[in-house]
């Protein structure tokens, strides 16, 4: 079914885990093979969000498929890296209400550790033997490079010692740009050794370029868990950003506010008082932007009760001496 659909379509169809792998494993459609994989990862994780399956068992009954997508990924690099990729927690949440952004990232990561460690031979095998010597440009090129960085973040997810060494290497020597940021991604995600000296290196010899620095910043910005708020804090207090700048406010906030829930719901609304003291702030200084930012908050009436009730205190907060261009997005989001 949808066979050689160019837009996306929702089907509402009783496929069984059996007939998914079938799918994923043998279908020429790309698109089918892909929207199989999504299916089977959203129904292993969903059943982790509501406490009725345990990871390590989830991850092993998709080894089978997993085995035979690694197989053929020399077929086509770029589409099998799409097809070993796990939906992100934006999208895992938003299946569920109300909304648990502590319980979905639990799962999720869960989830990925449990695939790292079942098919850890594959991705130490893929981030080894898939590093170039020479840069090359095509698109294969780019897809084996896209299948290593997900190997390596596999690999880093497991809790294997060489990722952080390949990392470690891959930063030191990157023949591109794509190499270097999954590298340092991974270093600093996983907290792996020499992660704040890559940082230190990387602002040092991409300082004159403004859109690689924003990427620095959104690199931090994105680290999962509570723990990096108080490095997003700081991060606003740095020499190198700045509140005029709309991509490099977009780089630090939005990337918190919109690809990084497990520290923006934080449960002790940590990250959204840190999120409205941002907006208000950006309001004196670019209302519009502010406006656009806010619309991070929209998910407010999924919230279960004790974050949304953390989240509505801070937007009201703001709401009070907004701009009439924000004060009306915080009141479309407060009255949904």
């Amino acid at each position: 079914m949808l066979r050689g659909f160019s837009a996306p379509v929702v089907l509402d169809y009783a496929f069984d885990h059996g007939q998914l792998s079938r799918l994923l494993a043998h279908d020429s459609d790309g698109y089918c093979r892909w929207s199989a994989a999504q299916r089977l990862y959203f129904s292993a994780l969903d059943r982790l969000v509501k406490g009725e399956g345990a990871a390590a068992a989830e991850a092993q009954a998709l080894v089978p498929v997993l085995e035979q997508v690694i197989g053929r990924a020399d077929e086509d690099p770029a589409q099998a890296a799409l097809l070993l990729s796990l939906p992100g927690e934006v999208a895992l949440g938003d299946r569920h209400t109300p909304l648990d952004p502590g319980g979905i990232h639990a799962a999720h990561h869960a989830m990925k550790q449990a695939l790292g460690k079942a098919l850890q031979g594959h991705w130490l095998s893929l981030a080894e033997n898939l590093i170039a010597t020479e840069l090359e440009m095509d698109g294969r090129a780019m897809g084996r490079r896209q299948l290593r960085n997900l190997a390596l973040d596999y690999l880093a997810a497991s809790g294997h010692p060489e990722a952080q060494r390949l990392a470690a290497e891959l930063f030191e020597l990157p023949l591109c740009m794509t190499e270097e940021l999954a590298a340092l991604r991974v270093l600093v995600h996983y907290n792996l050794a020499g992660a704040n000296q890559a940082l230190a290196q990387f602002a040092e010899r991409w300082s004159e370029e403004a859109l690689v620095m924003d990427q620095w910043f959104a690199v931090q910005a994105s680290m999962p868990g509570e723990q990096s708020l108080s490095r997003i804090e700081a991060l606003m207090a740095h020499p190198a950003f700045d509140w005029t700048v709309p991509n490099r406010v977009r780089a630090l906030v939005g990337t918190l506010a919109n690809g990084n829930p497990s520290a923006f719901h934080s449960q002790d609304g940590e990250g959204y008082r840190l999120f409205a003291a941002a907006l208000t702030r950006l309001d004196g200084i670019n209302p519009q932007i502010a406006a656009r930012l806010a619309n991070a908050a929209a998910r407010l009436p999924k919230l279960e009760a004790v974050r949304r009730e953390h989240l509505a205190s801070a937007l009201l907060t703001v709401k009070k001496q907004a701009s009439d261009n924000l004060r009306e997005v915080l009141g479309r989001i407060l009255e949904a």
